[in-house]
């Protein structure tokens, strides 16, 4: 069987979650992140022996943001922002027109470690304008959990490095695409310096072999101190970005 700390947080909140609302479900999973995409066999890989440390981690992609409370708990002494384009919580800095969710608001507003923001992370200054809002110097961990549209990937990492933190992770999600199994299309992505692919599809399949996804793969880097190589990324991003991909 497979399991892991963050599972066992993902099985806590849920319970949480089915108190609060008097909903109890089997479906009720407060995250696909590790229960259907099997990220919690890379994540406590990457984050087991910082887990604790003191960090600023950005999300972008949180929806309902769920993840960003099983964050909360996984990092136990991190500051955690949560970035969507199209919110379902309650926006503490965007527009006005976000509507409050009672429950989330009561999860979140519990505890000054969480911050949210609605905005586009694919456009340029948006990651910055979020350290800024929230006083902080730069993003120890970025994960990229938004559109999975690669040209979004691209442009989120182009705009946000600048962002991270010297020795900084950063981090995509749903990075795979069934008409390239190979895994060709996130060439661009190697030509950083340290980029490493981590494929959970065979452990998601043999785990689940009704959840046919295509999508397991995370990419992940640490940013080094003058990484020249991000360079050549920089370059082949912005001419895709000028002629975008079909």
């Amino acid at each position: 069987m497979i399991t892991s700390d963050l599972r066992n947080l993902v099985l806590e909140l849920k319970i949480e979650l089915e108190e609060s609302t008097n909903l109890f479900s089997s479906s009720l999973i407060p995250t696909d992140k590790f229960y259907n995409h099997c990220y919690d066999l890379a994540y406590e890989h990457i984050f087991s022996k910082i887990r604790h440390n003191d960090m600023n981690v950005l999300e972008i992609g949180v929806l309902h943001g769920f993840s960003m409370l099983i964050w909360e708990r996984y990092f136990t002494n991190s500051k955690i922002v949560g970035m969507d384009i199209d919110m379902k919580i309650p926006c503490l800095w965007g527009p006005d027109t976000v509507k409050p969710n009672p429950l989330h608001e009561r999860l979140f507003l519990k505890d000054n470690r969480l911050n949210l923001c609605q905005a586009d992370s694919s456009t340029p200054g948006v990651v910055s304008a979020a350290l800024d809002a929230f006083k902080m110097t730069g993003f120890d961990i970025i994960i990229d959990d938004g559109s999975h549209a690669i040209k979004d990937q691209i442009a989120t990492l182009l705009y946000s490095y600048d962002s991270l933190a010297d020795g900084g992770c950063y981090l995509i999600e749903d990075a795979g695409e069934p008409e390239h199994p190979d895994l060709d299309h996130l060439d661009i992505f190697m030509k950083i310096k340290g980029m490493t692919i981590f494929d959970m599809r065979p452990y998601v399949y043999n785990f689940d072999k009704d959840w046919k996804k295509h999508d397991d793969v995370i990419l992940v880097f640490i940013k080094e101190e003058n990484n020249d190589n991000f360079k050549e990324f920089k370059k082949e991003a912005e001419k895709i970005l000028l002629n975008p991909l079909t």
